[in-house]
């Protein structure tokens, strides 16, 4: 019997403790997941360039009235990082798969905005690619 037999997964050297992910991390690992297979291919990615939310209902009106520029800014953040990793991509106004080619349709699913100037503010959003 080993060692580390008794020991669990979290005991364990370089076990993930927390599993909790911004979602910094989250977009993070997409762009590197997407990268990862593109560096051998050498078609274009498209990208839709207003990506929406996926239920206006669920997101505070505030920000839906307030972040007009989120879907733009977050499909610009996304073709800059991947054409800075060697990718071809082009912002596409559809939120359609292209239908030749590789496509990345992404979404807002939530979006929080909370504080005030005494505490601080603290604004987080959730995407789906």
């Amino acid at each position: 019997m080993s060692p580390d037999s008794d020991k669990t997964a979290s005991d364990k050297p370089g076990a993930i403790q927390d599993a909790k992910m911004t979602n910094s991390t989250k977009l993070f690992l997409v762009l590197v997941g997407l990268n990862s297979g593109l560096a051998t291919h050498a078609d274009t990615l498209t990208v839709n360039s207003n990506p929406g939310y996926l239920d206006e209902r669920i997101i505070p009106t505030n920000i839906v009235q307030e972040c007009i520029e989120l879907g733009p800014q977050l499909a610009n953040f996304t073709k800059q990082y991947m054409e800075k990793k060697g990718q071809t991509v082009v912002l596409d106004g559809s939120s359609e798969p292209a239908e030749q080619g590789r496509s990345l349709i992404l979404t807002l699913t939530n979006a929080t905005s909370i504080g005030n100037a005494f505490t601080g503010h603290r604004k987080s959003v959730t995407i789906e690619a």
